[in-house]
């Protein structure tokens, strides 16, 4: 018996009554304090910057279980709590491929998710000069970009049609509410054919292949994977699932290390961080990811009925 609600108690942790039961014991204990809830780690992108723009304030954060869970909690509160005006509610969950309905007072993702905000040139670029500490006007540094871009290019082909994949996926649990698949089933490094910085290459499987792979039995035609690729340009990351943009830029922040630890490939051999790409990445990295003008005003427009102007703190 005590093992069965161990393991009940387990299994609800993160889900929304959970959540909502936990926040409401602490609740009458906090004035001029700002809650928000978020999706499990993505708590590692939102508390800094958050953070940019309070002060003096209390700042407590909810993680869910998965952004339905983020929605359930919302609407638990909106029906069953009267918010005090000294304090205020925030909500984050990630857009994924917009197949949710998400209420108006959720921050939704401009991009599929969080992991997202991690990848683009200005960040790695970032990375590159203020974590890794190589010199921007160094031959390494030039290198550095160099691998970028072709490693990026090559992992974008792959990426494209795996995205019209899983787009094809939940396009057809949503239709016809199918439990949703586990597409966390196939890691990263399965895809990759060659695992060299120099010569980097992913392996094209096929539409069939892939079903195979992931363990999928829904009859859905070839020709609907098809037009779902049309979706998709390997220019356009922001509609790419986050998890495989995240593990590709582990990827490469781990090789670039050590090619440039070994000297290898067209590096100059130099000290570099000994720091493991794969590990709390969200978090070490966070100040370098990309912050979008729609969040900044979400924050402020939401700490606005707490705080008086002079707490406020930076500039958009």
């Amino acid at each position: 018996m005590k093992n069965d609600l161990v393991d009940i108690m387990s299994k609800s942790v993160g889900k929304d009554v959970a959540v909502f039961q936990k926040f409401l014991l602490e609740y009458d204990n906090y004035n001029n304090t700002l809650f928000y809830f978020v999706e499990g780690e993505d708590f590692c992108y939102y508390q800094p910057r958050i953070k940019q723009y309070t002060k003096s304030i209390d700042v407590v954060n909810y993680r869910c279980d998965g952004k339905h869970n983020v929605i359930g909690v919302y609407e638990l509160i909106k029906k069953k709590l009267k918010v005090k005006k000294s304090n205020a509610m925030m909500f984050f969950v990630d857009r994924d491929y917009n197949f949710d309905n998400v209420p108006t007072g959720i921050y939704v993702t401009d991009f599929y998710s969080i992991e997202n905000f991690y990848l683009n040139k200005d960040t790695i670029k970032e990375i590159i000069e203020n974590f890794m500490e190589i010199n921007k006007h160094s031959d390494n540094y030039k290198c550095s970009l160099n691998y970028f871009k072709k490693t990026y290019s090559e992992y974008s082909k792959f990426a494209v049609r795996l995205n019209a994949f899983y787009y094809t996926i939940r396009e057809y649990e949503k239709i016809n509410g199918k439990s949703r698949a586990d597409l966390g089933l196939v890691k990263f490094s399965k895809f990759i054919e060659e695992d060299s910085l120099d010569n980097f290459s992913m392996l094209n499987f096929s539409y069939e292949q892939l079903l195979k792979m992931y363990k999928i039995n829904y009859d859905i035609p070839l020709e609907q994977f098809k037009k779902n690729e049309l979706l998709f340009d390997k220019n356009n990351h922001k509609n790419f699932r986050g998890k495989f943009e995240l593990d590709y830029l582990k990827w490469f922040l781990n090789r670039l290390r050590i090619a440039i630890k070994e000297g290898k490939y067209d590096f100059n051999k130099d000290i570099v961080c000994n720091y493991d790409f794969c590990v709390d990445v969200m978090k070490v990295l966070s100040i370098y990811a990309y912050t979008p003008l729609s969040l900044k005003e979400y924050i402020i427009q939401n700490i606005s009925s707490i705080i008086n102007s002079e707490i406020l703190n930076g500039v958009m």
